[in-house]
C-alpha cells in the first residue's frame, strides 16, 4: 500500500485501527512483520513490536511507538536499517475499522494508548514467537466483533493460545 493509497483510507475526524503486514527482510521475505495503525481524529500513531529494544524515545522494550511511517515496509534486507532511506517492501492491509466517540474502533485506539506498553511480552522476542504477530493477534483477540485475519504466514500469531481467555480477560 502506497501513501497516497493508505492516506485516501484515513477519516481525520474518526478514530480508525488498520492492521498492516510487510514481508521479512531478506532471506525470510516468505514471513510476514504484523503492525497496527491507530488514528485518533487525524494523529496517525504505529506501534510494532521489534527483535531489537528501545530504538526510539517511545519504546518500552521490544514494542515502539511511531518507529516510522505507516506506509514504510521492512527493508529488502535485514542488515539495511529501517530508518535510512532504502528500498523497502510495500505493506499490505489486513482490515481496518472506522468509528465514533462511541464505537469500536474508539476503543481499539484508547486501548493500545493505554496498554501497549504493558503487553505482557514486551521484554521477550523470538522468531516463533512471541514477536511482531504474537502482538497484533493478541490486540485483535481482545477486541470481539471485527473480521480482521493475519495471514497464515504470519509466524508467531498462534504463540498465545493456552492461557488466551485468562489473559484476554485480565485487559477487558
Amino acid at each position: 500500500m502506497t501513501e497516497e493509497q493508505f492516506m485516501a483510507l484515513v477519516d481525520k475526524d474518526a478514530y480508525q485501527v488498520f492492521v498492516m503486514s510487510t514481508p521479512i527482510s531478506f532471506p525470510l521475505q516468505m514471513f510476514v512483520h504484523a503492525y497496527i495503525i491507530t488514528n485518533n481524529r487525524g494523529t496517525l500513531t504505529r506501534w510494532d513490536l521489534l527483535h531489537r529494544k528501545s530504538l526510539v524515545d517511545d519504546s518500552v522494550a521490544h514494542v515502539h511507538k511511531n518507529i516510522t511511517t505507516p506506509w514504510r515496509g521492512l527493508s529488502y534486507f535485514y542488515f539495511w536499517t529501517l530508518f535510512a532511506f532504502r528500498p523497502s517492501f510495500t505493506p499490505r492491509c489486513h482490515g481496518h475499522l472506522s468509528g465514533g466517540e462511541h464505537s469500536q474502533a474508539r476503543d481499539m485506539v484508547v486501548f493500545l494508548q493505554q496498554q501497549a506498553f504493558s503487553y505482557k511480552y514486551r521484554h521477550r522476542y523470538h522468531v516463533l514467537g512471541p514477536n511482531s504477530n504474537t502482538f497484533v493477534q493478541w490486540f485483535l483477540d481482545v477486541h470481539d466483533g471485527h473480521n480482521i485475519r493475519l495471514p497464515k504466514n504470519a509466524i508467531g500469531k498462534n504463540y498465545i493460545t493456552k492461557h488466551y481467555e485468562t489473559e484476554k480477560n485480565c485487559y477487558l
